[in-house]
């Protein structure tokens, strides 16, 4: 793969990335959704699609050529798919291209694992930006969450609909960076160690109180720990800190199951007490949603569902099932598959495909341990993948940006077990 170098470009590209970042995170939460409405909000993400072609031609420009790399040919796969299950709705539900660009056009910033692919040297520059604007989001949104539980104060203004969970609001501007940033500290990536060790330590701190008591996510807190606890028991060699590392584990769970707030999130999820319905029967529904989104791909493999817009009765019927409870946010890859068929099941296993092939090449050239971290982002990803989509409109940004960062770090040179060794006397857990 090749690496072109971008100098007097390299400042508005960054410029331009940054802008990106920021309008994905509604600017820190300090803009609107609904003020950006038709522009960047949860369903139409124009601005950024701007941006990045913006970006892409400015790349285009300094190399002269698209260089047909794996991730290069996936997004002009998914592009391919998109257009195919897009002209299958607009037949069948008589929908217009507007109607299918709306519910698919945060799709098209998967071609940033191409764009940063290509450009290696500039890649960690922008993922500083990212890492920066991640931590400043997180310790936004701890801070409203805080202000908000004690006295009701707002000073953010993308709270459209204030949801209350378990006594505590419930605010997800930054709900898909934290784990991101969780992962990227823990894990001990090269760009973590650049910030101070306090910066690392609080920013891991209020990631942690981020993901259980204001993201308040379950298809997020799990997947989380299940990542932690396997960074955490495959980063040394020594069995004796593989023992310790258990039980430090071990306490720090029996201490979070204490709390009656993280206590709420377990027992919710399969209890049938009527202190929990409301929860348990969110859980109840999703398990139908997906059964009835499967039963389109079984009837019909190629297009399954199809893509929808849901703005008729019809149409809402169809996508959200005859009850109405069966929201496609809320089911991870299998509305991939529903709403791509066949193509949808390529989209994820190409993914999955070129993941364990990452872990495969760190594992045969000693380096796992050194990139520990890309382990926990691909276990991550892989558990929370069923009820958190990839392609989500806030989250495929950051997705992307993870997927390019495992693509390049596990194709680097071998380096030394001596350095090796030092990392690992680094980490700041």
């Amino acid at each position: 793969m090749a690496i072109y170098k971008i100098k007097s470009e390299g400042i508005l590209i960054k410029l331009l990335f940054s802008l990106l970042i920021l309008l994905n995170m509604n600017f820190l939460g300090f803009l609107s959704s609904e003020s950006l409405s038709g522009l960047a909000n949860s369903v139409n993400r124009t601005g950024e699609v701007v941006l990045l072609i913006g970006i892409v031609m400015i790349c285009l420009v300094k190399t002269q050529q698209i260089r047909l790399t794996y991730w290069t040919k996936y997004a002009f796969f998914v592009m391919v798919s998109i257009l195919i299950c897009g002209f299958y709705s607009i037949i069948v539900y008589s929908q217009t291209m507007f109607d299918i660009y709306v519910m698919v056009n945060c799709m098209l910033l998967l071609f940033v694992i191409p764009l940063l692919c290509n450009h290696r040297d500039l890649f960690y520059q922008l993922l500083k930006i990212v890492v920066i604007f991640a931590m400043l989001n997180v310790a936004v949104t701890c801070l409203q969450s805080l202000l908000y539980n004690a006295s009701g104060i707002v000073f953010v203004q993308n709270i459209e609909s204030v949801t209350i969970r378990n006594g505590l609001i419930r605010y997800s501007n930054s709900a898909g960076y934290t784990p991101f940033l969780l992962i990227l500290l823990l894990g001990n990536h090269r760009m973590a160690r650049e910030f101070p060790k306090f910066i690392r330590i609080v920013s891991v701190l209020l990631c942690l109180y981020a993901i259980v008591f204001v993201n308040q996510t379950r298809g997020v807190i799990l997947p989380v720990f299940a990542s932690i606890f396997v960074m955490m028991l495959f980063r040394y060699r020594d069995s004796r800190k593989k023992f310790f590392t258990v039980i430090g584990l071990g306490v720090a769970i029996i201490i979070l199951a204490s709390i009656p707030q993280f206590q709420f999130i377990f027992q919710s999820i399969f209890s049938e007490s009527s202190q929990y319905a409301s929860e348990t029967h969110t859980v109840g529904i999703r398990i139908e949603n997906i059964l009835y989104r499967l039963s389109f791909f079984g009837k019909n493999p190629i297009f399954s569902m199809g893509v929808i817009r849901p703005l008729t009765s019809e149409l809402i019927s169809v996508s959200r099932g005859a009850s109405g409870l069966y929201f496609y946010e809320d089911v991870g890859i299998f509305d991939t598959i529903a709403s791509f068929g066949v193509f949808g099941v390529a989209m994820i296993l190409l993914i999955w495909k070129r993941w364990w092939q990452s872990i495969v090449t760190l594992y045969r050239q000693n380096r796992l341990r050194e990139r520990i971290w890309v382990l926990g982002m691909i276990v991550y990803y892989l558990l929370s993948g069923f009820s958190i989509n990839y392609f989500e409109a806030s989250r495929v940004l950051v997705f992307s940006i993870v997927v390019a960062a495992i693509e390049i770090e596990a194709n680097e040179k071998t380096r030394t077990s001596h350095k090796n060794r030092e990392v690992e006397d680094s980490c700041i857990l």
